[in-house]
């Protein structure tokens, strides 16, 4: 069956920066139509490099988040986030994706991506309800994406931030 109205464009992604697959600390950013069309970009990349069969989703995101994983054929998983904070169970993901909502922010974020980066898991990071924000406050995750469109009416400006060793 093919799909009708997608948002994923799996070429013709321009970057600022252009880095070689051998690079270590490959940098750069990638605009993109939507946060679905980043995240579905990131898995990607990811995959191109690196292991990547389950992710560790927040159970408190939306089915535009939860889709790009099971489109690339990832298994979900999830943690629970509420009213008292997040609470993080040890698990076998590849990869994490931690984010902070309008704009409060939990300790436990950056202390659940520090744990994750030791154990060799790829960490990304939704910087959509931060409001503003620069890459060099979030140098703990591996990916950055943030949906301008969250904030202000405009028809792309996904950016995504590549960044990290792999």
């Amino acid at each position: 069956m093919n799909e009708i109205g997608s948002e994923f464009w799996p070429d013709g992604v321009k970057q600022e920066k252009q880095n070689s697959r051998a690079d270590k600390g490959r940098t750069g950013w990638a605009y993109l139509l939507s946060g679905r069309t980043a995240l579905d970009y990131i898995i990607r990349d990811i995959k191109k490099t690196r292991r990547f069969s389950a992710v560790m989703l927040p159970s408190f995101c939306c089915e535009s988040m939860i889709a790009p994983f099971l489109h690339n054929g990832i298994k979900v998983c999830f943690y629970r986030v509420c009213d008292r904070g997040i609470f993080y169970p040890d698990n076998r993901c590849d990869v994490v994706l931690l984010m902070d909502y309008f704009g409060y922010r939990d300790k436990r974020t950056i202390e659940i991506a520090e744990y994750e980066k030791q154990n060799g898991k790829t960490v990304i990071y939704d910087a959509t309800h931060r409001i503003s924000w620069k890459s060099s406050e979030i140098s703990w995750a591996d990916y950055i994406f943030c949906s301008y469109r969250k904030w202000l009416y405009c028809n792309f400006a996904e950016a995504v931030k590549l960044s990290g060793d792999f």
